[in-house]
């Protein structure tokens, strides 16, 4: 399984924003058929700058996928300058970069790889449609199953994903990590 840590994030938050510390091994897990097995879970995502409580927030989330075997995979932040074409001021601002990249490459090496069978994205990030249809040419007894974060959607992912599937309000709140106060 392949999570798109940012999109999971922002489409959970925009649907139950106490619900941001989401299992989501745990969830597709409990969406596994008997004969499958989900082998690995990777997390991409980039460490959080500039507020404090969010960084603590991520790293005790990192923490616990981390504890329940997820290997989490950074990318950074870069800091670009935006500017206001009404009142020509600059502001700076921040970009996550590398994300994409990564479960790109990942996702594509180890289907050539051979090291699956279905490929689970949790995303709905259209960026991840050229591997999908490398995949399709090249190793094409390999399947992508696509999983939705909440408010989110792609028709290409849907189109080229052999499934999809969307995460919905009672899930985000069945599959949370307990973190004891």
């Amino acid at each position: 399984m392949y999570v798109d840590g940012f999109n999971l994030f922002f489409g959970i938050r925009s649907r139950n924003p106490k619900a941001v510390n989401f299992d989501v091994t745990s969830y597709v897990q409990s969406r596994l058929g008997s004969n499958q097995v989900l082998s690995s879970v990777r997390y991409y995502s980039a460490p959080l700058i500039g507020s404090p409580e969010a960084e603590r927030a991520q790293k005790r989330y990192f923490a616990a996928l981390r504890a329940s075997n997820v290997e989490v995979i950074l990318g950074r932040f870069q800091q670009k300058t935006m500017h206001c074409a009404h009142c020509g001021q600059s502001i700076p601002s921040f970009e996550e970069k590398m994300t994409d990249v990564n479960i790109a490459v990942d996702v594509l090496a180890d289907g050539l790889l051979d090291r699956y069978d279905v490929a689970i994205l949790v995303t709905a990030d259209s960026d991840l449609v050229p591997p999908i249809r490398k995949l399709a040419r090249c190793a094409k007894d390999k399947r992508v199953v696509a999983y939705f974060p909440p408010n989110r959607t792609s028709k290409d992912l849907k189109r080229f994903s052999q499934a999809y599937f969307f995460i919905d309000q009672k899930d985000l709140e069945r599959f949370q990590f307990d973190f004891k106060k």
